[in-house]
C-alpha cells in the first residue's frame, strides 16, 4: 500500500508541475483568462483531495505495519 501510496503522490506531483508548465502566461480576453484559471484551480482541487486520500492511506498502512510487528520483550541477561 505504501508504494501505491508513494506512485499517486509522485503522479500528482508530475500533473501539478506539467500543468504548470502548460499554462498559458497572458490570455488575449479577460473572460477566457478567468475561465482558464477557475479551471486550473478545480483540478489542483480534484488533486489536492486525491493527495489527502493518498496520505490517508499511507498513513493507515504504516499504523497497519507498526501495529503487525512483533514486540519483543526487553533482553534478558546473557545466558552463558
Amino acid at each position: 500500500m505504501n508504494r501505491a501510496a508513494a506512485v499517486v503522490v509522485l503522479a500528482c506531483i508530475a500533473f501539478l508541475l506539467a500543468d504548470y508548465v502548460m499554462a498559458p502566461n497572458a490570455s488575449p480576453a479577460p473572460k477566457s483568462a478567468t475561465a482558464t484559471r477557475l479551471a486550473r484551480k478545480s483540478r489542483d482541487g480534484w488533486l489536492a483531495w486525491i493527495l489527502i486520500a493518498a496520505s490517508a492511506a499511507f498513513l493507515a498502512s504504516a499504523k497497519r505495519g507498526a501495529d503487525l510487528q512483533v514486540r519483543a520483550g526487553p533482553p534478558g541477561p546473557a545466558s552463558g
